[in-house]
């Protein structure tokens, strides 16, 4: 088994979300990292503090899938994508009620 030290000429690869780390024996170590922003963004508002109206803006912007980069206007009452609404309501109900049960 081969060691490798992730402080040691780690490179990260934004267009294949990978790492990429020299090992000793001169080899390259690829790993890949996949992160849900939706879920980091949901979890930060519920954990943060912070004014409600601003946390409900920000909470419309993860329904509506807006960034910082886009308009901040809507020019819609409902979100063109009901299965991204359904899995946002998922995953809050999850971190609002069951994991604080689980841990």
């Amino acid at each position: 088994m081969t060691k490798f030290n992730l402080l040691n000429d780690v490179n990260f690869d934004r267009k294949s979300s990978c790492f990429n780390s020299m090992l000793e024996d001169g080899k390259n170590q690829y790993f890949q990292v996949n992160i849900n922003m939706t879920s980091i963004k949901l979890f930060s508002l519920i954990m943060c503090k912070g004014n409600i109206f601003k946390k409900l803006i920000i909470f419309l912007d993860i329904i509506y899938g807006k960034d910082e980069s886009e308009d901040a206007s809507y020019d819609h009452a409902v979100p063109q994508n009901p299965m991204r609404v359904k899995m946002i309501m998922k995953k809050l109900i999850y971190f609002c009620i069951i994991m604080p049960k689980k841990y």
